[in-house]
Formats: structure tokens, sequence, C-alpha cells
């Protein structure tokens, strides 16, 4: 095995570099996966954007390769066995902020300098982090697991029932896993929003009813037209941009819900009297936990959502590409889901 790494460092002012390190020496609880495929996050591209990384931090949660090494007292997993570096059930007091501490921030606490994560050839995690890979999913579809699992989350979260009508706002990688997601949960009719025109393609193939281009139609008129005037039962926003928050709270039905699963690092515009006299409701819903990331597993490995569909062959890039790809992910066009294929 190699005694050196690569991986992209965040320099700060939107600017990654690719340094080498020495593989660290482990602990006895910990392992060292070598990385195939590493998703990139729209969080992580906010990070870029906003400049809120740490410098120093080496980002990428959205992983899955081999263990190579083994710590000594590390009885779970064995060398060779094929995993996702997150997802795990944490110690108390362990593990994602969002998972245990009261006043957890995201901007503020959602990222740390002192671990190299997924963008890297190699990444060392605790014993407890990762997930065992089924044998009928695929590095790649594994490497995808976690923004499944954000799906998967905000359906649990919500209040959705069998037979629900669904507005998806944002047909991203979220929002075409989330279309999916409420199809295997249930959902009668689900029309989602969309400007870019392969998206809207991909949107109808993987079973939209509808899908609304605001760019030519009017978003809220429509989804009355689509509901005869009733609203959606359930609207999850997954955009997080311009009126996104404000469309969907004024397209849910009487005592209907908006789950706000996009997350908007800008202040953003909504007119509550529009849609305050329906006593819609609003919830957050934010990552996946540990259950999450096992359903999105059990779902892929059934068939029951198609994260294949989400990358074509021109979104593979090298670690050496990050720079630029993130520079274009800040204001996408008809991309779907880019993946670090590691060398």
């Amino acid at each position: 095995m190699n005694q050196s790494m690569r991986a992209a460092v965040y320099k700060g002012n939107q600017t990654f570099q690719i340094e080498t390190f020495s593989i660290p020496e482990l602990q006895p609880n910990q392992v060292l996966i070598k990385v195939k495929y590493s998703g990139i996050c729209g969080t992580d591209v906010h990070a870029f954007q906003y400049d809120i990384a740490p410098v120093g931090t080496v980002l990428g949660h959205e992983y899955s390769g081999d263990i190579v090494v083994v710590g000594t007292d590390v009885t779970k997993f064995k060398i060779g066995d094929r995993v996702i570096g997150t997802g795990g059930n944490p110690p108390k007091n362990q593990g994602p902020g969002f998972l245990w501490k009261e006043r957890f921030n995201f901007k503020t606490m959602g990222y740390s300098s002192n671990k190299k994560r997924g963008y890297a050839d190699y990444v060392v995690t605790e014993d407890w982090e990762p997930i065992q890979i089924p044998m009928e999913v695929t590095y790649l579809q594994a490497a995808l697991c976690e923004p499944c699992g954000v799906a998967i989350r905000a359906i649990r979260a919500s209040n959705f029932k069998l037979g629900d009508t669904v507005a998806i706002f944002g047909g991203g990688p979220i929002g075409m896993l989330m279309l999916q997601v409420a199809k295997a949960a249930g959902a009668s009719k689900i029309i989602a929003t969309e400007i870019s025109p392969a998206r809207i393609d991909s949107l109808y193939k993987l079973g939209a009813d509808k899908v609304v281009n605001p760019v030519k139609e009017n978003v809220v008129a429509a989804i009355e037209d689509f509901t005869k005037n009733k609203g959606v039962n359930i609207a999850f926003e997954c955009a997080g941009v311009g009126e996104t928050l404000d469309q969907a709270l004024n397209a849910v039905s009487h005592s209907g819900q908006v789950m706000l699963v996009a997350l908007s690092w800008e202040p953003i515009p909504i007119t509550p009297v529009n849609w305050a006299g329906r006593e819609v409701k609003m919830q957050t819903t934010f990552g996946a936990w540990p259950m999450d990331y096992k359903l999105a597993l059990d779902f892929i490995s059934k068939n029951k959502i198609n994260v294949d569909s989400l990358v074509t062959t021109s979104q593979y890039i090298n670690l050496e590409n990050i720079q630029e790809t993130f520079e274009s992910l800040i204001k996408p066009k008809n991309e779907l889901k880019v993946v670090i294929r590691m060398n």
C-alpha cells in the first residue's frame, strides 16, 4: 500500500489545493478507507461559495471505498470490506452535531479542519462511522447513499400519509431523490418545479406527473390547476433560492405542510399574508440519521430508488479538477450529480 495520499485541501478564498500527506497511523478503534467515489454535496459548494469552510479543511462526506487497514481493537470490520464512510450509530455526544447538540448551527459548527474526509485518496474513521455496502449495491451507488438518506429523512420527519399529493420545488439531485422516495412512500400525484431542460426530462423519466418551469409558468397557479384549486398536501422545498419557499408555503392546502429541505445561506423573501390564513405548517429537516442511511442502502439494493440516473459519464471528475468544478457548481446549469472518481 502507498505510504502517501492526495487530498483537496481548502485554502480559503474559494480555493482548493491538491496536497500530498503521509497516511496517518491508526488509533486502536479506527479504520483506514481507500476511497473509490466521492460525491460533491451542495452544502460543500455553499461552504466554498461563502468561504465558510475553515482553511485546512478536507471536505467530502458522500464517499465509498474499501477498508484497507483496521486498528488493533476493531472487530466490526475486516480488510477488504466495502463501506460508505458515514452513517453509523455514534456513541453519546459524538458524531454529527445535528444529532446531539442542543443549539446546533450548521453555518458555524458544520465544518472542521481537523479531519481529512472524502475528497482524498484515503480517509481515517472511527470504527462506528462506516456502514457495510450490500453486495447488490455498487461503489458508485453507495457513494450516493447520503443524499438518498436526506430525502428519506425528509419524508420520515414530515406528516406524509399514503395517497398524499406532493410538490417538489427544485429538480436537482435532492429533488430527484425526493421524487423517488415520495413515490416509494405512496404519493398519489407529484408535481415538481425546475428550469433546466435536462433536469425536467429526468424528472419526467423518474415519474413526475407534471413539471412546471418557473420561467414559463406561474408556479402557484400551475399547482392550483393541478390539484383542482386544493393545493398539495405536502411541499418539499429542495431549491433554497429566490422565492421558492414562499411559493411552497403558498402552494400547500389548508393545514398543509412545507418541509424545508434545502439550505438557503441568504435572506429570502416571504409574504405571510398570502398563506397564513390557511394555517399551513413548516418544518425543517437536516441531513440523514443512521436509520436513514440503512433504509437508503436497502431501497437502492432493491431498485426502489434509481441513483444511477443522477450521474452521467460526463459528470465524473478527477480530484485534480475539483477547483473548476466547484466554481461551475456555484451556478449549476444542467448538471445532475457530480462525482469524483479516485484513481
